[in-house]
């Protein structure tokens, strides 16, 4: 839901059903390496993680769910390109927030990634 609610603000050309099948590809996979790793397993780690693999064009360009008989989604080089560049800022902008040291600050960070969907209280 998290991701899908940025999606709005950032990259509307990427419809909600690709999205879930990228997310679906990737999340798994993210919270097994961490798992392996040791590593902790937060919402903003997964979601940094996540848009930084998923900016990988081979996510993009050619969608479909495995062993579906659905036909593959495809977006154009331009829409890839464009998701793809979108992707890597959210990464590096979520990187930025999580190093900040104040919860007011990380609550504002948030906020300019979510839009006012992010509640500016706790």
């Amino acid at each position: 839901k998290m991701i899908k609610a940025m999606k709005k603000m950032h990259f509307p050309q990427l419809k909600s059903f690709p999205l879930e099948i990228i997310a679906a590809r990737i999340i798994p996979e993210i919270v097994l390496m961490r798992k392996n790793s040791n590593q902790e397993i937060s919402f903003p780690m997964l979601l940094r993680d996540f848009f930084f693999i998923a900016k990988d064009q081979q996510y993009l360009s050619s969608l479909k769910i495995p062993e579906s008989i659905s036909p593959e989604i495809y977006h154009s080089p331009a829409d890839i390109s464009t998701i793809s560049n979108t992707f890597d800022l959210i990464s590096k902008a979520i990187t930025t927030v999580s190093s900040l040291k104040t919860d007011a600050e990380k609550i504002k960070g948030w906020q300019v990634i979510f839009g006012d969907i992010f509640p500016t209280t706790i």
